[in-house]
């Protein structure tokens, strides 16, 4: 019988690899998004955050990671909370602006609603 003289390699990473690299992903979604509302770029930013929350979405369905990969674990959920907590700080005034504007544009359609759109004043 010929039988291998070594295991073939697994097609894909052990389950507690895949989970460091799916924190590793995270990190480099959320530092993706920082950089995009850094240059206000806020279509971009939207189009990462479906990625952002997708990959984190799927954590749930990862295994723990394994004790020798704890250290580089917490490291990337640092580095992912260090992210956010910017990116927050960039978004916060940001939403302040647009929840203004659009509160100004609800009392103005209020207003016309409520005493009609101003007539023009005819011409002599």
């Amino acid at each position: 019988m010929n039988s291998p003289t070594h295991a073939s390699a697994p097609s894909s990473p052990i389950p507690e690899a895949r989970t460091l690299l799916q924190y590793q992903n995270i990190a480099l979604l959320s530092g993706k998004m920082l950089s995009l509302a850094r240059t206000y770029q806020w279509d971009d930013l939207l189009g990462v955050y479906g990625h952002y929350a997708e990959a984190v979405h799927d954590l749930k369905d990862l295994p723990s990671t394994a004790p020798a990969n704890q250290h580089q674990t917490r490291r990337l959920l640092h580095r992912t909370l260090e992210h956010d907590a910017r990116l927050r700080a960039l978004l916060n005034p940001e939403i302040a602006r647009l929840g203004h504007l659009l509160g100004h544009d609800r009392r103005k359609k209020s207003l016309l609603r409520q005493y009609g759109a101003p007539q023009p004043t005819p011409l002599a």
